[in-house]
């Protein structure tokens, strides 16, 4: 049950611009302009001025949008289609405003690859590509899917194209680890195209914008860039070397008149041919053009535009050929947060600490309102977790989980250096700290395939957890607040389809299984300072649910999900007032809720900030002991929430 939203106020406290943009994909509008459109980690972004600014569009949520198409005839039917990793393909027929999810037999494939055909408009035909299922089609404009797969050796696809036929048909390929297919549109098949080595891995297509050029471009793994003209077979550009890896093609909008093209290619960045692809030179206009993932052109009044999506550091423009580009990412916002942390000492030291996809950590010291690079010695890996020591005011330590490894810093997160010790067995997915004084300074390490580690001395040394969690990752741990005293350690597993909890009452010596149930890959647990022989009440998150205790020993539990639209619980806190208020927060992928009964209503806390995707939660009591609450979101900024268990 959820009521409706209070007059809390959220404050940004941070936010960054670009990310990785894994698509680009143009389309026509009135007046001969062209509409951009960006597919990232967090959403579909629009550009409507040759790309220069973008907007975030519609009600995607946080979805990871991999492919993107816009409609021939975008002008008058505003028909724009995104797929999705693992959650399908989503239509929209109003410019992004909103969103229809496509129904695919009941199925939410990982869709890879999209086209419109160009005779949409009489046809109604689109084409989605999948990386393990096929091809897909629909000739109703989205309202039924049918598998069309017969032909296809493997059901990998990576690059779909489409282009108007002499015969006024239209001309479909699918290009994947298989190779590269035509689709015969009489016998309802793919088969081999002519000339193209069959098996030869296809990440890339593109035809010449004019029907009437028929000029095909093939970018492939390993084996170069293919060229058929006029419909004739295929042929191998030798100019550029037999055994290039190409990741994008895009073709001048005016290609017919200029011959003009770009590729990107993982060893040797961007190359330009201006004479359909005889010949290339490169582009060194740009830095570190080795990571593009995607390629459109567009023609605005005044010259051709050039667009790239790239890895961790959103869109370059070229609006002089590619001889220089220039970041565009005005708009663009997915650089994810991946973990928070404040300090136990917030209320006096203002710390905090953002874990981020690729940017090592983020570090303010004065609450949010500066942050600085603080990843020497981490460098460009994604920081899952972040846990503060209990002593922190004195002792300055923080530990993180950077890429595979366990990392520590000693000088209040500004440098790091691995954790010595740790068994080489355990690959860390999760990571706690018990919250008691010293002398405790208990950690706990979860990892892949079942891996629990513990250490009773701060991370000096180490022993695995005797733990009965085989073939499951330790997505989770958590200490009782009287760990010291109780001995008390939670610790969540995934795998195989299943979620568990388990808890210990002899510090990792053995352990019992309190919860298990078909679940979602992830688990968030939130142990609630009043934890012990009074209160036995602890909350814990997976897929779209969060459960809460609801007897002594925690032996049932009750369910409660926070609205009825589709949204994924990502994580669960504990008010630091808990035993004054049964406060619990959740974070989910459209924004934070809060229940002030323990799990059993929610409300939704979005003033201010809206339904962004939250990934990560963080609280702190502050000055007068209430609830400083920090969220982290999939785009890349921080939210700040000041007294956020008072009643509105």
């Amino acid at each position: 049950m959820t009521n409706a939203d209070g007059p809390k106020t959220w404050t940004r406290l941070t936010s960054a611009e670009g990310g990785t943009v894994t698509a680009l994909a143009t389309g026509p509008l009135a007046a001969n302009h062209q509409a951009v459109v960006a597919g990232t980690l967090s959403g579909l972004f629009v550009g409507r001025d040759y790309g220069q600014t973008w907007e975030k569009v519609g009600s995607l949520g946080g979805r990871f949008v991999q492919a993107a198409a816009v409609s021939p005839t975008f002008d008058s039917d505003s028909t724009l289609i995104v797929g999705t990793a693992g959650s399908g393909a989503f239509l929209s027929v109003d410019g992004g405003a909103s969103w229809r999810e496509q129904d695919f037999w009941g199925q939410r494939p990982d869709v890879t690859a999209l086209a419109f055909s160009p005779t949409y408009a009489s046809d109604g035909m689109i084409l989605a590509g999948t990386s393990q299922d096929g091809v897909y089609v629909t000739t109703n404009r989205g309202r039924t899917w049918n598998a069309v797969n017969a032909g296809l050796n493997e059901l990998g696809v990576n690059a779909l194209a489409a282009q108007l036929a002499p015969d006024g048909r239209g001309l479909l390929l699918a290009g994947g680890a298989g190779g590269l297919y035509e689709w015969s549109g009489d016998g309802r098949r793919w088969f081999a195209a002519p000339g193209y080595p069959a098996g030869l891995p296809v990440q890339a297509l593109a035809f010449a914008p004019s029907p009437s050029d028929r000029t095909l471009f093939v970018g492939t793994e390993g084996g170069g860039l293919w060229r058929s003209i006029a419909g004739d077979a295929l042929l191998r550009l030798d100019a550029l070397g037999a055994e290039t890896s190409i990741n994008a093609v895009a073709v001048s909008a005016d290609f017919s008149t200029d011959g003009t093209l770009m590729i990107a290619t993982a060893a040797r960045g961007l190359m330009a041919s201006h004479d359909r692809g005889d010949s290339w030179r490169p582009l060194e206009g740009a830095a570190d053009t080795t990571s593009i993932l995607a390629l459109t052109s567009c023609s605005n009044p005044d010259s051709q535009v050039w667009l790239a999506g790239l890895h961790e550091r959103g869109v370059l423009r070229s609006d002089d050929g590619g001889d220089s580009w220039q970041a565009s990412n005005v708009g663009v916002a997915s650089r994810p947060v991946l973990a928070l942390a404040l300090s136990p000492a917030f209320a006096s030291d203002g710390a905090i600490l953002a874990g981020t996809a690729a940017e090592g950590v983020l570090r303010s010291t004065d609450g949010g309102a500066s942050w600085s690079p603080a990843s020497d010695g981490l460098g460009e890996l994604s920081v899952t977790s972040l846990a503060f020591s209990a002593s922190f005011p004195a002792d300055r330590r923080v530990l993180a989980i950077a890429g595979a490894s366990l990392v520590e810093s000693r000088t209040a997160g500004r440098t790091w250096t691995p954790v010595a010790g740790l068994p080489r067995d355990v690959m860390p997915l999760s990571l706690a700290i018990a919250p008691g004084p010293p002398p405790a300074h208990a950690v706990a390490v979860g990892g892949a395939d079942g891996a629990l580690a513990l250490s009773h001395d701060g991370g000096a040394s180490w022993s695995m957890s005797a733990g009965r969690f085989t073939r499951k990752n330790v997505v989770a741990v958590a200490f009782s607040p009287n760990f010291d005293l109780d001995g008390t350690l939670f610790a969540a597993t995934a795998g195989d389809g299943t979620i568990a909890v388990y808890r210990t009452t002899d510090r990792g010596a053995s352990w019992s299984r309190i919860f298990e149930d078909t679940g979602a890959g992830w688990v968030s647990l939130a142990i609630p300072l009043t934890y012990g022989e009074a209160d036995d009440f602890i909350a814990f998150a997976s897929g779209r649910e969060v459960f809460t205790s609801a007897g002594h020993q925690v032996q049932s539990w009750r369910t409660a999900r926070p609205t009825e639209d589709r949204l994924s619980v990502i994580a669960v806190a504990a008010s630091a007032q808990f035993a004054e208020n049964d406060t619990l927060y959740m974070a989910t992928t459209r924004g934070v809720f809060r229940s002030s009964d323990r799990g059993r209503i929610w409300r939704r806390l979005q003033a201010g900030m809206g339904a962004h995707p939250v990934t990560c939660l963080a609280l702190a009591p502050d000055e007068s002991g209430k609830d400083v609450l920090a969220a982290g979101t999939l785009e890349g900024s921080v939210w700040c929430l000041r007294h956020a268990a008072a009643e509105d």
